[in-house]
C-alpha cells in the first residue's frame, strides 16, 4: 500500500511538470513589455510629399498579455514631426514656419504564431491620434526699426484611428527584439472647408522588450 501511495505521488509531480512545461511551450500567459522607435510616411492625403510631415520621427511603448496567442495590448506613440516652411498671407520679409507632430494612443488585438524563437503576430490597433500644429511668423525685415516678436499660433485636432498591421520578434528567453509594420487609417478629418478626408499612412518600427 504504502509503495503505491509513493508511485501515485510521484506520478502526480511528473504530471504536473509535464502541465507547467507544455503550458510554457504554448505561451499560456505571457506579460510584455517593449519600447519602440521609428517613422512614418507623410499622412496628408492632400499633400502627401509636401513636408511637414507629422510622423516623420516616432518613439513610443507597449504593453500587454498574449494569452494562448491571442494578445490584448496598449500602444503609446509620440512622433516629433517635423517642419516646413509655411504659406499664406503676410508681410514682405516675413518667414513662415509651419511645425507638425502627432501623438497617438489605443489598443491593440491579435493573435500571434510561434515558430520556434520567432512570433508572428498580426494586429488591429483602435484609439485616439491628436496632430498639433505651431505656425511661427517671424519678422525678418532689414530696414526696420524695431525687432517684432514671433507671432506664434498652436492648434490641435484629435480623431479616430485604426492601425492595422503585423508584428515580428525573435525572443531570448526573457529578452526579445522585433519589427512592426502597419498601415494608418485616420477617417474624418477636417478637410478645412466644411467637409471631411480619409488620412492615411504606413508606419515601421523597432521594438526591443522584455516578456514575463
Amino acid at each position: 500500500m504504502r509503495g503505491a501511495l509513493v508511485a501515485l505521488a510521484a506520478a502526480g509531480v511528473a504530471s504536473s511538470g509535464l502541465v507547467a512545461r507544455d503550458a510554457r511551450a504554448l505561451g499560456q500567459v505571457d506579460l510584455e513589455l517593449a519600447a519602440k522607435g521609428g517613422f512614418g510616411t507623410n499622412p496628408s492625403t492632400t499633400n502627401p510629399s509636401t513636408p511637414p510631415n507629422s510622423l516623420a520621427f516616432e518613439v513610443g511603448g507597449r504593453a500587454g498579455v498574449s494569452f494562448f496567442g491571442f494578445y490584448a495590448g496598449l500602444d503609446l506613440v509620440d512622433s516629433l514631426g517635423s517642419s516646413a516652411p509655411g504659406t499664406g498671407p503676410r508681410l514682405p520679409g516675413d518667414q513662415t514656419t509651419l511645425a507638425e507632430r502627432t501623438l497617438r494612443y489605443g489598443v491593440d488585438l491579435g493573435y500571434g504564431w510561434k515558430l520556434g524563437r520567432l512570433t508572428i503576430r498580426p494586429l488591429l490597433g483602435v484609439g485616439n491620434v491628436t496632430v498639433s500644429t505651431t505656425t511661427t511668423v517671424l519678422d525678418t525685415c532689414p530696414y526696420c526699426a524695431a525687432v517684432t516678436p514671433p507671432i506664434v499660433r498652436t492648434s490641435s485636432a484629435s480623431n479616430l484611428y485604426f492601425e492595422p498591421g503585423v508584428t515580428a520578434f525573435v525572443a531570448f528567453g526573457t529578452v526579445f527584439a522585433g519589427v512592426d509594420l502597419n498601415a494608418l487609417v485616420i477617417p474624418s478629418v477636417d478637410d478645412g472647408n466644411g467637409g471631411h478626408r480619409t488620412d492615411a499612412a504606413f508606419t515601421v518600427h523597432g521594438q526591443v522588450g522584455l516578456r514575463f
